[in-house]
């Protein structure tokens, strides 16, 4: 990413840090929140310590993963922005040659493009175990808390036979940490995959303009068209894209229904 900033504008990214900062105050705030709930709920002090710590190690790998994955799309939006920036001024200078500067600076995007799917694959390389365990955990704790709510609310109907000693709160407090995890780990790869894809669509649009053929041009588009697509996947077991919603929502209603079922019987 060293890379990418050298050879591109250092320009901010519109709404870049509120992002960041907003993901971060979310994740701190349901931490926090989760935390103060077990240590009025339970008693044992060496227990709620523990599963603080363990808890707080896991929501801030989680949080690092998805901070960097939005410092990979903030570079790649400027990538575009500045691709635009040396394309789009020749779009009138259809018999205009394009002046050596032109062609130094698409070298440049060419390496920062190159530069940031590297970057990716080596966050993918150094994070994709730990993320493939924290999805995994994700589901199966979206599962657990979405029962213990369902069981909460039967049990204060007319349905006899039914309790649950852990205060709903706690549980609805899991559950929203655990379904926000899971949005923020796949919108934000989401968006790099779509911002990475953008800069393919940039060229071929520009590659209507004869005069703009240049070799760095066609070496570029190209690489963009038949290169590595930049995407993650958590150890390769599962693709982490907006798909990834829909699948754990599948698997949550699925396995939510079956315990229903096996509760009522």
């Amino acid at each position: 990413m060293k890379l990418a900033d050298k050879h591109t504008p250092t320009k901010e990214v519109k709404y870049g840090k509120a992002l960041g900062g907003f993901v971060v105050a979310v994740n701190i705030s349901m931490l926090l929140c989760l935390v103060t709930e077990n240590l009025f709920s339970y008693g044992a002090a060496f227990v709620s310590l523990v599963g603080t710590l363990a808890l707080f190690f896991d929501v801030m790998i989680t949080l690092q993963f998805i901070l960097l994955v939005l410092e990979i799309w903030s570079r790649f939006s400027r990538l575009n922005a500045a691709l635009q920036d040396a394309l789009y001024p020749h779009c009138t200078e259809l018999f205009v040659g394009a002046s050596p500067s032109y062609r130094c600076s698409l070298l440049q995007l060419q390496k920062t493009y190159v530069a940031l799917g590297r970057a990716a694959d080596h966050l993918m390389s150094h994070f994709g175990l730990p993320m493939a365990f924290d999805i995994a955990f994700c589901i199966c704790g979206a599962t657990c808390s979405s029962y213990e709510v369902l069981v909460k609310l039967l049990s204060d109907s007319d349905v006899p036979g039914l309790s649950i000693g852990m205060p709903v709160s706690i549980s609805e407090v899991w559950l929203a940490l655990h379904w926000l995890r899971i949005l923020l780990l796949s919108l934000s790869c989401a968006a790099v995959e779509d911002t990475a894809a953008a800069t393919g669509v940039i060229l071929i649009r520009a590659s209507v303009v004869p005069q703009r053929r240049t070799a760095e041009f066609d070496e570029f588009l190209r690489f963009t068209l038949h290169g590595p697509r930049t995407s993650f996947s958590a150890a390769g077991f599962v693709k982490i894209d907006r798909r990834l919603i829909v699948s754990a929502l599948t698997v949550v209603v699925t396995y939510l229904i079956i315990l229903g079922q096996l509760t009522f019987k």
